[in-house]
C-alpha cells in the first residue's frame, strides 16, 4: 500500500482493514473494466470495519477528494465473509465517482446491486439467497433500482459504460442522456433511474 495513503489514514481514526482494502481495489479494477474508468481525482484510502449504522462509501474529505468504504461489523455466526464481500462489491461502485449520500440515484444503486450479484462467493448458496431476498421484495428500493438497471443493460449491455463516457458520476446522469444512449429504453424507466435514492 502506498505510504502516502497510510499517512493520510492517520488523520482519520478507525479500524482500517488492509486485506479488505486490497479486495476493494481488485473490485474497483473490475468495475472500471465493466463500466469505464473511475474519477482519478479521488483517492481511495481504504476500508474500515466497525459499528457503523450502515455500509457506506464516504467522501471522507471532499476538499482533498479522499474516500473510504465503511462496512458494518456483524455478530459472530453471520455469513461474515460473504456478507463483507457482497457489500464491499456494492460499495466499490460508489468509488467510481464518490457522491454525497443524498445525491445518489436509483441508477447508481442499481448498478451497485447488479455488480454485487455478478460476483462469486465462498458459500455457493449465498448468491441465490441474496437474489431470493430481492425477488421476494419487489417494492424494495434496492430491488426496484436493480430491476430498472437490468432493463437498461438488457437493452444495451454496454449502456453503463456509454453513459459514464458522458458523465463519470452515475448519479449526475440525466433521463435524456439515458434515452439518447439507449434508444430501446422506456422513458419511464429512465425517469425512475434518475430519482434520488432515499437515504
Amino acid at each position: 500500500m502506498d505510504k502516502s495513503v497510510i499517512s493520510l489514514r492517520e488523520e482519520f481514526p478507525g479500524s482500517w482493514a488492509d486485506e479488505l482494502t486490497v479486495h476493494a481495489e481488485q473490485r474497483l479494477r473490475e468495475a472500471e473494466h465493466l463500466y469505464g474508468e473511475r474519477d482519478r481525482a479521488w483517492t481511495f484510502i481504504g476500508v474500515q470495519v466497525g459499528s457503523f449504522e450502515k455500509n457506506v462509501t464516504w467522501p471522507i474529505d471532499k476538499k482533498r477528494k479522499l474516500a473510504c468504504i465503511c462496512l458494518q461489523q456483524l455478530p459472530p455466526g453471520y455469513a461474515w465473509p460473504d456478507f463483507l464481500h457482497f457489500n464491499l462489491a456494492h460499495e466499490t461502485i460508489h468509488l467510481l465517482s464518490p457522491p454525497d449520500a443524498d445525491q445518489v440515484t436509483y441508477l447508481e444503486e442499481g448498478v451497485a446491486v447488479s455488480f454485487s450479484l455478478s460476483r462469486t462467493y465462498a458459500n455457493h448458496n449465498y448468491l441465490g439467497e441474496q437474489v431470493k431476498i430481492f425477488e421476494e421484495n419487489p417494492s424494495d428500493k434496492y430491488t426496484v433500482a436493480w430491476k430498472d438497471v437490468d432493463q437498461l443493460v438488457r437493452a444495451d449491455p454496454d449502456a453503463i459504460k456509454k453513459l459514464r463516457l458522458q458523465n463519470q458520476s452515475l448519479s449526475a446522469i440525466s433521463a435524456a442522456q439515458i434515452v439518447d444512449a439507449v434508444p430501446g429504453i422506456e422513458v419511464a424507466v429512465a425517469e425512475r433511474l434518475i430519482r434520488k435514492f432515499p437515504v
